[in-house]
């Protein structure tokens, strides 16, 4: 979460939205979890976690291709400072409480080592990737899963785009580095294995094409579903680059 709300803490005059739609869509569903956390004793707390909400949403619809206007930037970096000072507070008067395990993944496993699911090809992991599979695990153990789904997303992206001259065969890079034409690029490629094949096909068409619509929202099984299949590419494509190595 505090990843995510750093995002308001650093936002700029002049953005445009349309060119940090995964960062805002990440950071709607955190303060849309906070709008609805009743652990939350003050009602400023909720209020303020509202108009941040609110103004997220703009930002991802009637704003998002205009460039931030300053009036509007100071009134986001202002709440936010309110609201992290109420938190702050907040959180300092909580009790420690159980977060249950989130199907057949512990909660300590989730927030402390989630790339221990690809066993022992850890290392071959891009830093990039391991990121976004550290966030994957925070996402999904609080609860957060279109977050979870977001970022399952990037550590593809992530991934392919670290790889891509070993998975292509020296093959040329894509004009332009969206993840659906790398996908797409992919896919296309002779000779491709078959296995890594049939996982981000899977990926493309189940789950890449319906998460880029903005009024998506993923359920909890969807998203460990998607953790899946995402684990099944990922370990895939290190147990391909391994056989290269070798």
């Amino acid at each position: 979460m505090g990843k995510a709300f750093r995002l308001l803490e650093q936002i700029q005059v002049g953005v445009v939205p349309a060119t940090i739609v995964s960062d805002l869509m990440v950071l709607q569903s955190w303060l849309r979890h906070l709008t609805n956390n009743t652990l939350l004793s003050s009602g400023k707390a909720h209020e303020h976690a509202t108009i941040l909400h609110s103004a997220v949403s703009y930002m991802l619809t009637e704003w998002l291709n205009e460039p931030l206007r300053e009036e509007r930037a100071i009134i986001i970096k202002s709440v936010f400072e309110m609201l992290e000072a109420i938190l702050s507070s907040e959180f300092a008067k909580l009790h420690t409480y159980y977060i249950p395990s989130v199907g057949i993944f512990s909660t300590d496993a989730l927030l402390n080592q989630p790339e221990k699911m690809f066993f022992e090809s850890t290392n071959l992991i891009p830093d990039e990737t391991l990121i976004e599979i550290r966030e994957v695990g925070k996402c999904l153990a609080f609860s957060s899963p279109t977050a979870a789904g977001f970022h399952l997303m990037r550590a593809v992206e992530s991934m392919l785009r670290h790889y891509y001259e070993v998975l292509s065969k020296g093959a040329s890079r894509p004009a332009r580095g969206a993840m659906g034409i790398y996908l797409d690029t992919i896919l296309r490629l002779p000779g491709i294995d078959n296995e890594l094949h049939a996982a981000l096909k899977q990926i493309k068409t189940l789950y890449r094409d319906p998460i880029a619509h903005l009024e998506v929202v993923l359920t909890g099984p969807e998203a460990i579903s998607l953790l899946g299949v995402v684990q099944r590419a990922i370990s895939r494509t290190l147990t391909l680059i391994k056989s290269t190595a070798s």
